[in-house]
């Protein structure tokens, strides 16, 4: 849950079902609600079917997002993915396989002119290959996928996500270090939107979805149209048991410093005018959270010290999580 002055109250929130009818099988129902922008969004995903290794897995996914208030759009995207998965052990996972695509940008009057010149429905077709492994302290997530809709689109991209959790002896200080990069390398034609990077609720902790990277200033008082760039780089510690009587409640420090930036432009006039420019920013608060078991609840307070006039500040999150 988010607020700030311009939006009012944002909620966003996440059902994971790790063991679907006891098999090796998930479902992810995700959901996002502001005054701007509506999101609904069903994952399935079946990691190992037979025996052997590597085995079968497939995953489904579909979204709608409803953007007609903050970008004059609307969008839906199905993706089919089936490949081979590898069990590494304590290692973690890698799979390799295809990727299919169908999805639809309908963009209104009100939109950016770049984003009409993206109206319509494709289909696209790649190969993609993901991992989640292991080392110790660290977790390191990755995914690259080379996609082509069969006529004059044709791109990578990448993304990985490193974390590593400070070698501070047990007790009740704790703290992490986070990197999120990804990147667009367009071999032929251009991306829309539904291919571009933007920033999630809480990728940059101070600022909303979509609340900054490179937006068309003359639209919807600056519409978001995705980027082909992103880093982000997070430090959190945590101090629990501070409080006599609640062990469970802890206190923390954070700092988030990234940017979101870049657009295949290929020549086209109204992309040429988008600002695309690396611009970093910077935020930093407080964290105070309880664990319920498995769950946690915590409430964020952050400032932006480094951002853009265009860029949307979220000040106030409070953020609860399970797992089960």
């Amino acid at each position: 849950m988010g607020y700030d002055r311009d939006s009012g109250v944002s909620l966003v929130g996440a059902f994971q079902h790790r063991a679907l009818m006891g098999r090796d099988q998930s479902i992810d129902l995700a959901f996002s609600v502001s005054s701007q922008e509506q999101t609904v969004a069903l994952d399935y995903r079946l990691n190992r079917l037979g025996d052997g290794n590597p085995t079968f897995g497939v995953a489904v996914s579909h979204a709608e997002r409803d953007r007609s208030e903050r970008q004059g759009i609307d969008t839906s995207v199905t993706r089919v993915s089936p490949g081979a998965v590898w069990d590494l052990g304590d290692a973690g996972v890698m799979s390799l396989g295809l990727v299919f695509i169908k999805d639809d940008l309908r963009a209104l009057a009100e939109a950016p002119a770049i984003l009409q010149d993206e109206d319509g429905a494709r289909s696209l077709m790649g190969v993609a290959l993901n991992g989640e492994l292991g080392f110790g302290a660290v977790e390191l997530g990755f995914n690259a996928v080379l996609l082509d809709d069969g006529e004059d689109l044709r791109y990578t991209k990448a993304e990985v996500a490193l974390d590593y959790a400070l070698p501070i002896p047990p007790g009740a200080l704790s703290a992490e270090l986070a990197l999120r990069a990804g990147a667009i390398n367009v071999a032929q034609g251009q991306t829309t939107l539904n291919d571009r990077f933007l920033p999630s609720s809480g990728a940059i902790r101070g600022f909303e979805a979509n609340g900054f990277g490179p937006v068309d200033p003359a639209a919807l008082d600056g519409a978001p149209v995705g980027a082909t760039r992103y880093a982000v780089m997070s430090f959190d510690t945590r101090y629990a048991g501070l409080l006599p009587g609640a062990p469970d409640v802890s206190f923390g420090l954070f700092m988030d410093v990234g940017s979101a930036w870049g657009l295949d432009a290929n020549g086209d006039a109204a992309r040429a005018t988008i600002d695309a420019d690396t611009y970093w920013r910077g935020a930093a608060g407080i964290t105070i959270g309880r664990d319920f078991g498995a769950a946690r609840l915590e409430l964020v307070l952050s400032d932006a010290f480094a951002h853009r006039p265009s860029d949307r500040v979220q000040n106030v999150q409070l953020n609860f999580s399970s797992t089960f």
